[in-house]
């Protein structure tokens, strides 16, 4: 899991994350190459992101596939807002406040 700042990975250590990287200091590239991580998923992309490679994503997605379908991956749910309350979801998410993700409720 990553981080961007250093008070972040103890609360994922908890959360289940054996291994944490806070990216801030170096860099998420700098920090995932000397981690050696035997899977990244990437799914926001951006200035964090490196062109990917086709034989590295097909077998990144098919261990994350492995690991997804028992259950052994369970998403950090930090909280539920309504389309009503979207934007107080959305600004705790502008300002890195959530340890987890923020889901926004449509129906």
């Amino acid at each position: 899991m990553t981080a961007r700042t250093s008070t972040t990975p103890p609360t994922m250590r908890t959360t289940g994350a054996v291994h944490t990287v806070n990216y801030a200091p170096d860099g998420l590239r700098a920090r995932i190459r000397a981690g050696q991580p035997d899977v990244v998923i990437d799914h926001i992309g951006g200035s964090l992101a490196e062109p990917p490679d086709p034989a590295g994503a097909a077998r990144d997605r098919g261990k994350f596939t492995a690991l997804w379908t028992p259950g052994c991956i369970r998403p950090v749910i930090n909280s539920r807002c309504s389309l009503e309350q979207a934007g107080e979801g959305l600004e705790t998410v502008a300002h890195r406040r959530p340890v987890g993700k923020t889901i926004i409720q449509v129906a």
